[in-house]
């Protein structure tokens, strides 16, 4: 950790007037951070959260709603742990540069801050809610996520959808996780009509939500259930 804190010192980067740090270095990373900085719906994902984040959080971390919010679809994407994300944000300037990190403020505390606003989120179940809204947004643009690790960046891609796997990124931007029965048999239905028509490069693409549907399962019984799966 003090390795990628001085590491992190001894880059050149231009602060924003309000002293945040401005610019975004032109790697695999930051390209693909300066995308989503782009086409997700920031402001309304912070007021979905931002009268729990004043009344019950605000006072007890150093951090924005902003940051937090950043900070949390950053683990996410890249599947980071709470003590990942403040490495991350200390290790690398696109990250940092993403999340709205103050260039003179310590990303130290960061792993303690996100626990707590994702223990907000869960409590009010907003998760769900926060997933639908991005995922809405990332599809109407075209657009789908696919997670990878901090380890291998090269995963953190951007793949646009073609018009028949647009009902496919509909279909988990109106669901919750956990997938139980119900929502596995009208995947099914949705893909046993779609799969013989894709091509071998659309087929790739969709057994990603097949890959998805399996990580999210209400119980590990039920993947067996999913179409496609052996």
């Amino acid at each position: 950790m003090i390795r990628a804190a001085l590491q992190f010192r001894s880059m050149e980067h231009k602060v924003d007037a309000f002293g945040r740090i401005e610019s975004v270095p032109n790697t695999q990373t930051g390209r693909f951070l300066a995308t989503l900085d782009e086409i997700m719906p920031w402001s309304a994902l912070n007021e979905i959260v931002r009268p729990l984040f004043v009344a019950e959080l605000m006072v007890q971390v150093d951090y924005s709603l902003e940051t937090l919010m950043r900070a949390y679809f950053l683990q996410r994407w890249f599947g980071l742990s709470d003590s990942g994300v403040a490495d991350g944000v200390a290790d690398s300037l696109a990250m940092a540069a993403f999340v709205r990190l103050g260039a003179k403020q310590p990303a130290s505390g960061l792993a303690d801050a996100v626990a707590r606003f994702r223990d907000l989120l869960e409590c009010h179940r907003l998760s769900g809610k926060l997933e639908r809204l991005s995922e809405a947004c990332l599809g109407g643009n075209r657009y789908t996520v696919i997670p990878g690790t901090s380890r291998s960046p090269s995963l953190q891609v951007l793949v646009p959808l073609d018009n028949k796997l647009q009902v496919l990124a509909n279909f988990f931007a109106a669901i919750d996780k956990p997938y139980g029965l119900s929502e596995i048999f009208r995947f099914n239905a949705i893909y046993r009509e779609l799969y013989p028509d894709l091509s071998q490069a659309e087929r790739i693409q969709a057994e990603l939500y097949v890959d998805k549907l399996i990580d999210g399962v209400e119980e590990p019984a039920y993947a067996a259930r999913i179409y496609g799966v052996v």
